[in-house]
Order: C-alpha cells, then sequence, then structure tokens
C-alpha cells in the first residue's frame, strides 16, 4: 500500500512539472475586419519539456470557432508567429468583441485582450448634387473605409433604374458615371 502511495505521489509530481507557461508576446490590434489578418506571436516556455496538441479558438460573445491546432514537442523557450486570417469560410458570422483563447489539450491557458471583428465599410460620397436634370451625366465619387480605418480595395456594384455598374475600389476611392 505504502509503494502504492509513493508512486502515487511520484507520477502525481512528474505530470505536473511536464507543463509549459504561455503567453502572448503581442496581442490583436482593437479592430480587425472580415478579410484582415491577425498576427500574433505567442511565447511557449516549457517546464522541462511540453509534448502537447495546442489549439486557439476565436471566442466572439458565446460562440467560438478553432482557428488554430498544432502538436508541440518543445524542451526550450519557442515563439510561436501566428496568422489568422478572418475569411467568412473560417470565422462564418462571428463578430463583435472577441478575445483568442489558447488550449493545451482541453484546457485554456491564456486568453488575449478584447479586440472587435466587424465587417463594417463606411462610405462616403463627395460633391453629390442633390438634384438632375434628365438625360444629364453625371458622376459619384466616394470612398469606402473599413471600421478598422484602412481604406478598402475591391470591387463595387450599384444599380440604379435596373442598369447595374461594376467597378473597382482604389486605395479606398471609387467614382462611377451614370448616363
Amino acid at each position: 500500500m505504502k509503494k502504492i502511495l509513493i508512486t502515487f505521489i511520484l507520477v502525481l509530481l512528474l505530470v505536473s512539472f511536464v507543463s509549459a507557461s504561455i503567453t502572448f508576446e503581442t496581442q490583436p490590434h482593437s479592430v480587425y475586419n472580415l478579410g484582415d489578418k491577425i498576427n500574433t506571436i505567442i511565447v511557449f516556455s516549457p517546464n522541462p519539456e511540453f509534448n502537447e496538441v495546442v489549439s486557439i479558438n476565436l471566442k466572439c460573445g458565446d460562440n467560438k470557432v478553432q482557428v488554430y491546432k498544432e502538436f508541440l514537442s518543445l524542451t526550450e523557450e519557442t515563439k510561436k508567429s501566428i496568422t489568422i486570417p478572418l475569411l467568412k469560410p473560417l470565422i462564418g458570422t462571428l463578430f463583435g468583441n472577441c478575445e483568442l483563447g489558447v488550449y493545451s489539450g482541453d484546457n485554456l491557458e491564456v486568453s488575449s485582450e478584447n479586440f472587435k471583428v466587424s465587417n463594417l465599410i463606411k462610405v462616403e460620397t463627395v460633391n453629390l448634387k442633390d438634384s438632375f436634370t434628365p438625360g444629364e451625366e453625371f458622376t459619384i465619387q466616394g470612398s469606402a473605409i473599413k471600421e478598422n480605418g484602412e481604406n478598402v480595395e475591391g470591387v463595387y456594384s450599384a444599380v440604379l433604374d435596373n442598369n447595374s455598374f461594376n467597378g473597382e475600389v482604389k486605395n479606398g476611392d471609387f467614382n462611377f458615371v451614370f448616363l
């Protein structure tokens, strides 16, 4: 009985020493838009070694999705550069106040600071007249800025009287001519 107790205590001590301290070296920015990438560095400090599946979940409100998973076998401090693309096929409709949770196996080891994931774009027009005469050609110019403050790059589609107008948004600027 005494041998079993001593063996149990030794196993318990060994298990507690095979772990790692996990921290964020770089925290996420305060706001991201759909299509952006979260770039962060996570530091793993094994004590004395670490052999575990590490996963990262993006949690927004009551919903979460796994965005990273890797088996790590470490005997010395290691910095992992992690890139998480905020793409609809990966995160679905997870928007709002979010955080990253780093898991060792099933145990939450550390959470990031809170940040916002947004799908909003602010569109402003410039020099747009209030009225036009029939048949008059006019140009609509404007800018499209993501909630994180970055310029939009992409395409637009506008419909007026069942006519479609398509074009590019470059460096946040767009313009199209109606005839």
